[in-house]
């Protein structure tokens, strides 16, 4: 079976031709964008800047887009949208582009464009993606998108999510310390309060609770709420289901 890799942040990644990369940025970009398509949006255009997200929706038809994204866990003055998954409702974003820009999230993806295959992995999409990508047949990377390269305890727990169900579906761990994640979330009780107490005791769980932004941690919470894979389009330059 192809193994299973972990990379607690994307930094001096390998070259991933010829193998399939899940991006975990689950405070909030991974989250939030699973929601924007679960709720209607036709794509979503992941921009590593805000001047690039602007250029971009310059080029777009009027009506047919809405910008979204934050620095500093705040939306970005003059967006449509922030990062918050509960923004994106279908009232707001059914049949449109998200030209979308985090911190980290969406810097991470493009540093993973080398891999055959991208898709987004959340607690929210967590057994829709992985049988995605346990079907695909090819060696798994599960890259943390991490706060300003370096990693942080909730993609990290996130990861060891992903690797476990992996693991459960037969794929095996490439490396003692993504053995070590899968023994580790394995270890945790079965009780989704005690998700939510890790969750909100980490680094991005504290930056928003700071920023008047804790009500997100519980949607970030709920596993399998929007059973949808997005996947990276390298053509078109989206994600899409």
């Amino acid at each position: 079976m192809p193994p299973i890799h972990l990379h607690p942040s994307p930094t001096n990644l390998p070259d991933l031709s010829g193998h399939l990369a899940i991006i975990i940025d689950l405070l909030r970009a991974s989250t939030t964008i699973t929601h924007a398509l679960a709720a209607g949006a036709t794509a979503v255009a992941p921009c590593e800047s805000i001047e690039k997200a602007r250029a971009l929706a310059a080029t777009l038809p009027p009506n047919t887009y809405l910008l979204g994204g934050e620095r500093q866990g705040l939306r970005i003055p003059g967006f449509d949208l922030g990062n918050s998954p509960s923004e994106y409702t279908p009232a707001k974003v059914k049949a449109k582009t998200i030209v979308f820009t985090t911190t980290n999230g969406t810097v991470a993806l493009h540093r993973s464009e080398s891999a055959q295959r991208i898709l987004i992995g959340s607690f929210a999409n967590l057994s829709a993606v992985t049988k995605s990508a346990a079907n695909s047949h090819l060696p798994i990377h599960l890259i943390c998108a991490g706060i300003h390269g370096n990693p942080c305890r909730e993609d990290t727990l996130c990861a060891s999510a992903l690797a476990a169900t992996l693991f459960r579906r037969g794929l095996q761990p490439h490396d003692p310390d993504t053995l070590s994640a899968i023994t580790f979330w394995n270890s945790l009780p079965p009780n989704p309060d005690a998700l939510l107490h890790l969750l909100t005791l980490s680094e991005g769980g504290q930056n928003l609770t700071s920023a008047n932004l804790a009500s997100d941690i519980p949607i970030c919470a709920e596993l399998d709420s929007r059973p949808i894979v997005p996947e990276w389009d390298a053509t078109r330059r989206i994600l899409r289901t």
